[in-house]
């Protein structure tokens, strides 16, 4: 998607929930074992472009992209055009102007900013006091006496922690109870405060310095208050203007909206919503049921949904179905659907190939995978719904290759297809006209495959590579003697672990380096595991390779239920892949888990051993809700479950 910033004076135009956590710790000091840390993905994405300060790069990608992400959306200027001064002590003036420029994003309107009675405020720019005088309208301040502000202070963690609080407070974030995140040194401050401390690590916006210490005393440098400021936005489901989730499908009788997460489907119901915005306008609930269609932005925040209308203005078919007069679209930049329609659907419809107005057997005699089609118009007799195809030559790796059938993975890493080869298409191998007999008996998985369609005849144009080394994860499912293996994004290939692509025995089969047979793969396969194969290919005398490499399969774990003895899990590894009920306490044939001779179930809790009873209190802590990290991998014979608290 486009990014766009939100200025200091824009109101915040865009909310989305965050429904998935990280299953890394981001900054400086270790996390409390109750609070995990929330996923700044929407609201910084990877896209979000460098402030150019030249003093950030000895730190952490996660702590220069947090830097940056408070000067995208402006509420960190740096010290100088090009610097930022992260090791910097935060004052509490520079912290009024944090906040109040961030109380903007947030989406609340800045009062006056009159005196309110601070006598010591009077030597800082215009800007300083106005800025700290807003905070104290807004209750976010108080003070360090009803007449100071002591603006030079450094900013202290408890403090910053009441602030953060405040913040969310003012924004209509709901706030945790601040049940103690066991913290041990916070007993000598107020209630208020050990409350708000409990309440921003339960947030997953702060974390302590070892599990049960916060160290509240200690002063907040600037690459730490971007950090918190950054999960802040998150924690409120800010994100950059114009952003928000792709919707797939909607299903208007439950009110229910699919949209696509980072390349995992997700659902959400409006139904509890309140308020209603389309296009930036206020809707009713029918108007903004009548306006969702696939491809569009769906953001929310609390009960409040915000839909934008996006027009399909260009996209690579894929899965073009002549018959059934169907067709998806892919993100040109990857393989999420943002569109999965017909092209005959009731109404007035305009056809045009390459600009030129056609019939519909001529769309659908030149319309084909990988083509681009751009789609306008409301399919009235005012408005007629035009559809708008450009033959493209497209060229890419094939895979899933089977006889006349075949995908192509091409750039971008979308797989096209399935194209079913005919008699009467023109085909060529290694640059020679072939019958089709001769491009099946060619044709293998990773050849470079060239193809356009027209006239109702593609043109395709074969060349023998030799295979190349295909490397994934591992992921859950698959037939007894399969296993689905995710290569590029979202594209996933399934594997038969008994036969290479020919039928044949595998040439050569390797399990963490050693020589094994296909009994040691399937006894060592788990989810999660790295997965390198290539097939063999008869026409460049190339052998086939399977080889596995023990990885943990790890993720995010909640919803435990210790009297089943199971948890929820979600996005493993690189693949996305959600995993619902798992069994920590028994074998799970479901996870592709099984003991080998004389093995145990093992549980760990930050990588030492430890009891099951101890587990499952690293991962449960009293609240249904709780996200962690969790990972379950092969050890020889044994199985091990290890919770990630620090």
């Amino acid at each position: 998607m486009p990014h766009s910033v939100l200025t200091r004076g824009r109101k915040m135009v865009a909310r989305l929930t965050a429904l998935a956590m990280v299953a890394s710790i981001m900054v400086i000091g270790a996390l409390p074992a109750s609070a995990a840390p929330i996923d700044t993905s929407a609201t910084c994405p990877s896209s979000t472009p460098s402030a150019g300060f030249v003093d950030i790069a000895a730190y952490s990608a996660a702590q220069q992209l947090a830097i940056n992400c408070l000067a995208d959306y402006e509420i960190a200027i740096g010290t100088s055009a090009t610097t930022y001064s992260p090791q910097m002590d935060v004052s509490r003036w520079q912290m009024a102007l944090f906040l109040t420029r961030q109380a903007e994003v947030h989406g609340l309107t800045l009062p006056s900013g009159a005196s309110q009675g601070f006598t010591d405020i009077g030597a800082y720019p215009a800007s300083t006091q106005v800025a700290i005088n807003q905070l104290a309208q807004l209750d976010i301040t108080m003070g360090t006496t009803a007449t100071t502000y002591s603006p030079a202070d450094p900013v202290s963690r408890w403090q910053m922690a009441l602030f953060l609080t405040r913040l969310l407070d003012a924004a209509g974030y709901t706030l945790g109870n601040g049940v103690s995140q066991g913290f041990t040194d916070i007993g000598a401050y107020p209630a208020s405060t050990q409350i708000a401390i409990n309440q921003i690590a339960q947030a997953g916006v702060a974390e302590g310095f070892t599990a049960t210490t916060f160290g509240p005393g200690q002063i907040t440098s600037r690459v730490q208050m971007a950090l918190f400021l950054t999960r802040t936005l998150a924690a409120d489901n800010v994100v950059p203007a114009g952003q928000g989730f792709v919707v797939l499908s909607h299903n208007g009788g439950d009110e229910i909206i699919t949209y696509d997460d980072n390349g995992t489907s997700r659902t959400v119901d409006y139904t509890p919503g309140t308020g209603f915005f389309v296009d930036g306008v206020a809707a009713t609930r029918a108007a903004f049921a009548a306006a969702i269609s696939t491809g569009d932005l769906i953001a929310w925040s609390g009960t409040v949904f915000r839909l934008t209308n996006v027009s399909v203005t260009g996209g690579l078919l894929n899965d073009v179905d002549i018959a059934g007069q169907t067709y998806d679209i892919v993100l040109p930049t990857g393989a999420t659907i943002v569109d999965d329609a017909d092209y005959t659907p009731g109404g007035q419809n305009v056809y045009m190939v390459d600009g030129v107005s056609t019939t519909v057997a001529g769309f659908e005699a030149d319309i084909n995978n990988g083509d681009t089609l751009a789609i306008s118009g409301a399919g009235t007799v005012a408005s007629p719904r035009m559809y708008h195809l450009t033959n493209q030559t497209v060229t890419g790796t094939a895979t899933a290759a089977a006889g006349p059938d075949f995908s192509v993975r091409v750039g971008s890493g979308a797989t096209l297809g399935v194209y079913t080869a005919l008699g009467t298409d023109n085909i060529t191998v290694g640059g020679t006209p072939v019958l089709l007999a001769a491009f099946n008996a060619a044709l293998t998985n990773g050849d470079s495959i060239t193809y356009s369609r027209k006239g109702g005849v593609a043109t395709i144009a074969l060349t023998n590579n030799a295979p190349t080394l295909v490397v994934g994860e591992a992921l859950w499912g698959g037939a007894a003697t399969n296993v689905v293996v995710a290569v590029s994004g979202t594209s996933t290939v399934t594997l038969d672990w008994t036969a290479d692509n020919d039928g044949g025995a595998w040439d050569l089969i390797r399990v963490n380096g050693a020589v094994a047979t296909v009994a040691d793969f399937a006894a060592a396969l788990t989810p999660g595991d790295v997965i390198r194969f290539r097939d063999s290919d008869a026409a460049t005398s190339t052998s086939s390779l399977l080889e596995l490499v023990n990885a943990p399969y790890s993720g995010t774990a909640a919803d435990i239920d210790t009297v089943a003895g199971t948890l929820s899990v979600y996005s493993f590894g690189a693949s996305g892949v959600e995993l619902d009920t798992v069994e920590y306490d028994a074998v799970d044939p479901d996870l592709g888990l099984t003991l080998g001779v004389g093995g145990v179930l093992r549980w760990q809790v930050n990588g030492s051993s430890a009891t099951m009873a101890q587990f499952e209190t690293a991962v449960a802590f009293g609240e249904a809700n709780f996200v962690g990290n969790v990972s379950v991998t092969k050890v020889g014979n044994d199985i091990v479950w290890n919770a990630t608290t620090s």
